[in-house]
């Protein structure tokens, strides 16, 4: 079973697709999922009322068997991540489409 989770019922398809997509990528090549890319080290400033997030290129530099495009940046509904998220914003690089 592939499930989807989008803003909208049509994003939420377009998402199933997509994971769908990279399962069957996946299962082709044997099992072996791709390297994902190096995890950046994530900084955060606060203030009243907001926080700051600054992250080091290494997502850039070493992106693993992808073309590294951007950032994708989740907001979770608490402390511990758990509970629902929602997407605040994308960084995509110049060029790239995210």
């Amino acid at each position: 079973m592939v499930v989807g989770e989008g803003s909208t019922a049509c994003q939420s398809i377009i998402v199933m697709k997509a994971i769908d997509d990279f399962a069957q990528r996946v299962f082709e090549n044997g099992f072996n999922p791709p390297n994902p890319p190096a995890k950046p080290v994530v900084t955060v400033g606060q203030a009243t009322n907001r926080i700051t997030l600054t992250w080091t290129d290494t997502s850039e530099v070493s992106p693993g068997d992808f073309s590294f495009e951007g950032y994708t940046v989740w907001q979770g509904a608490s402390e511990s991540g758990r509970g629902r998220s929602w997407l605040p914003t994308t960084y995509s690089i110049i060029g790239s489409m995210l």
